[in-house]
């Protein structure tokens, strides 16, 4: 086989892991409000832990993790969150949004996974 060409399962390996990945960023980047409709919508593994790891990198404050927990397991009781205001993650170190110090944090480990300086 020719060295300068991979292999067409290693090419379907990394397409497919790409796609998760691209799936994952566009449920971080979504508001907090929607945040469970685009898990539900974007990622096909619908997983607890999954989807605690991605409200923690995305940054959303601790007291808002139950109602995004209750509202991911289908409790239609959940209260809502858009009377909270949307944190926002930015990479170039300005924070928004009322969670600075957690956006600090979720801001630090994107520029850490992308390598970022």
């Amino acid at each position: 086989p020719d060295s300068s060409q991979p292999l067409p399962g290693f090419t379907k390996y990394v397409s497919r892991e790409m796609t998760k990945v691209e799936a994952i960023l566009k449920v971080i980047a979504a508001p907090v409000e929607k945040l469970v409709d685009s898990y539900a919508t974007l990622v096909d593994d619908r997983n607890l832990a999954e989807f605690e790891k991605i409200i923690a990198l995305k940054g959303v404050k601790k007291t808002d993790h139950p109602t995004l927990v209750e509202a991911f397991s289908g409790n239609s009781d959940a209260p809502s969150l858009s009377s909270s205001p949307s944190p926002t993650i930015n990479l170039t170190g300005s924070n928004t949004g009322s969670n600075t110090g957690s956006n600090n944090a979720a801001s630090t480990a994107m520029k850490r996974l992308f390598g970022i300086k």
